[in-house]
């Protein structure tokens, strides 16, 4: 019984933790691109793609661009 109740109790805090990481991640994303927006004028794509760009460097932001366009531009 106790065993029931610690499995249930361990999965509910995985889930808790789970869901305020997706929140703070999407909070994290809409304060970049409104700051980005307002000081750089940049759009919410450009600010991912300056993100990747510096996890990354420069071709693979090239490249993810290309494949976007690709995609969503046939």
């Amino acid at each position: 019984m106790i065993t029931h109740q610690k499995e249930s109790t361990t999965k509910k805090n995985f889930q808790t933790i789970l869901i305020s990481t997706l929140l703070v991640a999407v909070l994290d994303i809409l304060a970049a691109s409104v700051v980005f927006n307002l000081w750089f004028k940049m759009t919410p794509i450009q600010v991912f793609q300056f993100i990747a760009s510096s996890v990354y460097g420069q071709l693979p932001a090239a490249i993810i661009t290309a494949k976007h366009y690709k995609k969503y531009h046939e």
